[in-house]
């Protein structure tokens, strides 16, 4: 009996969460976001170029190639604050990885 009622509890939670890791991007609305949506699920930078504004192009690459150098070329303040950001914590996250004691971020 256990066994059975943890398959379905399985099954029931996989058909749940689906939409948590199954991104369409075909649904976003501007044709700029669908490029990034596809760029960082295909882990493709080949999309970034596509993107129509320098800026976002840029954040699209640093997204899928996590290297601060990228960001460094962007001129908006606030979207290199961002970009800062998500390149931080991919790079801590890439180190910490393989280390099963993380210290605080």
């Amino acid at each position: 009996m256990v066994i059975k009622y943890s398959r379905w509890f399985l099954w029931v939670a996989l058909i749940v969460t689906q939409p948590v890791w199954a991104e369409d991007c075909d649904k976003k609305p501007t044709k700029d976001s669908r490029l990034m949506c596809e760029a960082a699920e295909q882990n493709n930078p080949r999309f970034c170029d596509e993107i129509s504004t320098k800026d976002q192009r840029l954040y699209c690459q640093a997204r899928i190639q996590p290297n601060s150098y990228t960001c460094e070329k962007i001129t908006s303040s606030s979207v290199r604050f961002d970009c800062l950001a998500l390149v931080k914590s991919k790079q801590f996250n890439l180190i910490w990885s393989f280390n099963s004691t993380k210290p605080k971020s």
